[in-house]
């Protein structure tokens, strides 16, 4: 019962507090303990009902709810539950949304916040009766719609990427959702990149995306086929025809997706439509659109009026939008839309590169080949994107597959290989990417591909990202190359050292495996994570054109971690820096200028 919640250590006294300032109200009655748990799930401990009847302004009773959480859960106004989806803000219980979930409410003044919450819910009533916040059925459509789906239903999963209407689209319909593309090819595609390449190629099925100039109301979604007439009715005539050719054709199912537009952005809702169909004499099923004609000499328009009159009830489905501009960014970044269109390549699956490539999936780079030869070990778990679970597995291919499913609206390959072969692959073919980085922190592989870069034939390696840890991972830097003024080498001895160090030890700094070659620098995930996303950010940076030129980024940590290493800063860093001892740490930009004494530049040493 709702009595026997456990409650917050500060309700008796916000609740008494509260309950002194109600009784100055008429007519008001403590809710009993059924009332209470008749709001199941919300946990409601105690709860109020004013009659509010003589106000003008609210004109019925209305209850005031405390969570048993209260006073640090926000209290709830509550009104008949028969206005849900006939004022907007009202909740199937009769809860009255008044606030944003993102509002922040002081819980030390807990009468100044009911009091607040229940002015703004007679606020909401005032405009539900009177009507004149109709609009925010629009405004939030999915707020209401999505509520008012048939029980029975499954959700829509739209794929679709291209909104142009109306349109034949394609949809596959399985027992937990059915999901849309904007073609049979597309969405094959999408499926098998989320679910994997099934042994039978998947059935598909033809639907229809159609226009709405604005959101339905919920008085006019459609609850039976009537309605749904009415919406026809709205259509233009191309529309009209184009689903007239759909829900004719010879199928038992066909998938309608509604779309509108708001001041929020993009509406979508979804119908399912079946057939009209009858029993003659001996109960048999009939085509009752066929009554009085031949098989093929109905009139189409007499067809399609037939459905409109006999068909069942539609189902009213929920749409979740799975395409690439809602994901990154729920429509309202226009970067999403470009980096969508980007083709990166990434050179090092490892504990930089690994991350690096999840984060610029998730920022919404639309292709991604990914380069290694390696296969995952135990030891590599630790500070891997990958896991245990994928040990013995290759570090680019693991990636790409793991990534691939929860990204299927990207293309990602992984491609087994030490980087060499596959950058002379990429300038034989004359394959082009828009940036190519280099994350395997393997000298020789980054000489090469300097070269390349320089090389008058290079027209596949024009922007570059060169990324490297520093031991400990105290340190990392990131290097972008645009332009071909100047090069990787510039700034780089001959040993592969940088000219250019953050810290430095006495000390070897790597460690050995009971193993020929089994060496390490010891660092863990926490540490390399600011790298990783360094790096990133100055991809994502040169890609949108916001970075051009040639440009060094440098992460550093505090200096007490250099010295818990056994390091010390160097004396080059602390005057570029010009900061204090311990303050060291910080994320700048560099230039990356052309060194007159570089032997490389404008030089290429492949042949």
């Amino acid at each position: 019962m709702a009595a026997d919640l456990p409650r917050s250590n500060q309700f008796d006294g916000a609740a008494l507090r509260l309950e002194e300032w109600l009784r100055g109200f008429q007519n008001v009655r403590p809710l009993s303990r059924d009332e209470c748990a008749g709001y199941h799930p919300r946990s409601i401990h105690s709860g109020w009902e004013l009659d509010l009847s003589g106000d003008p302004a609210v004109g019925s009773t209305v209850r005031v709810l405390l969570p048993e959480s209260f006073p640090y859960a926000r209290p709830l106004i509550a009104t008949s539950s028969k206005q849900f989806l006939v004022w907007p803000h009202i909740e199937e219980d009769g809860v009255i949304c008044t606030l944003p979930l993102s509002a922040t409410l002081n819980p030390y003044d807990p009468l100044a916040v009911t009091q607040y919450v229940l002015n703004e819910a007679a606020e909401v009533i005032n405009q539900g009766r009177s009507g004149t916040n109709l609009d925010d059925f629009r405004q939030e459509f999915h707020s209401y719609w999505d509520r008012a789906v048939t029980e029975t239903s499954v959700p829509v999963i739209s794929t679709l990427t291209d909104f142009e209407s109306p349109r034949i689209i394609s949809a596959w319909y399985g027992k937990q959702h059915v999901i849309v593309g904007g073609s049979d090819d597309k969405l094959q595609e999408w499926m098998n990149r989320r679910f994997g390449i099934t042994k039978d190629k998947r059935i598909l099925e033809p639907g229809i995306l159609l226009h709405l100039d604005i959101p339905l109301l919920p008085d006019q979604y459609p609850r039976r086929i009537a309605d749904f007439g009415s919406i026809v009715n709205s259509l233009d005539q191309r529309s009209r025809t184009l689903l007239t050719k759909c829900l004719l054709a010879d199928k038992t199912r066909s998938i309608v997706v509604l779309d509108a537009p708001t001041a929020n952005g993009r509406a979508m809702a979804a119908l399912r439509l079946s057939p009209p169909s009858g029993k003659n004499i001996y109960g048999h099923k009939v085509d009752v659109r066929q009554k009085g004609f031949r098989p093929g000499r109905v009139p189409e328009t007499l067809q399609f009026s037939r459905y409109l009159n006999s068909a069942p009830a539609p189902q009213r489905l929920k749409v979740k939008r799975a395409d690439s501009s809602w994901i990154h960014g729920r429509d309202a970044d226009p970067k999403a839309q470009l980096l969508a269109q980007k083709k990166v390549a990434i050179i090092g699956i490892g504990s930089v590169g690994s991350f690096v490539a999840e984060l610029l999936a998730a920022s919404g780079v639309g292709s991604l080949t990914l380069v290694d030869n390696e296969t995952l070990t135990f030891a590599n778990a630790g500070r891997h994107l990958l896991g245990v679970n994928s040990e013995g597995t290759n570090k680019s291919q693991g990636v790409a597959e793991l990534l691939q499913k929860r990204f299927p609206h990207h293309s990602i390959t992984g491609v087994v290989s030490d980087g060499q072969p596959f950058l002379r692959e990429t300038a034989a073919h004359n394959q082009s990417y828009d940036l190519i980085l280099s994350l395997a922190e393997d000298w020789e592989l980054d000489c090469f591909l300097n070269d390349q870069y320089l090389s008058p034939l290079g027209a596949s390696f024009k922007h570059i990202v060169f990324g490297w840890t520093e031991p400990h991972a105290v340190a990392g830097h990131a290097v972008l190359l645009t332009g071909r003024n100047g090069c990787f080498l510039c700034h780089f001895q001959e040993d592969g050292l940088p000219k250019l160090q953050i810290a430095k030890w006495t000390q070897e700094t790597m460690l050995s495996e009971p193993a020929c070659g089994g060496t390490f620098q010891p660092y863990g995930p926490i540490n390399i994570m600011a790298i990783n996303s360094m790096i990133a950010s100055l991809a994502i940076d040169s890609l949108l054109g916001k970075a051009s030129g040639n440009l060094h980024r440098v992460y550093v940590s505090d200096e007490a971690r250099i010295h818990e290493t056994g390091g010390e800063v160097t004396s080059e860093w602390r005057s570029l820096r010009g900061a204090v001892p311990g303050d060291i740490s910080a994320v700048l930009s560099l230039s990356w200028p052309k060194e007159a004494g570089c032997t490389h530049c404008g030089v290429s040493n492949v042949a």
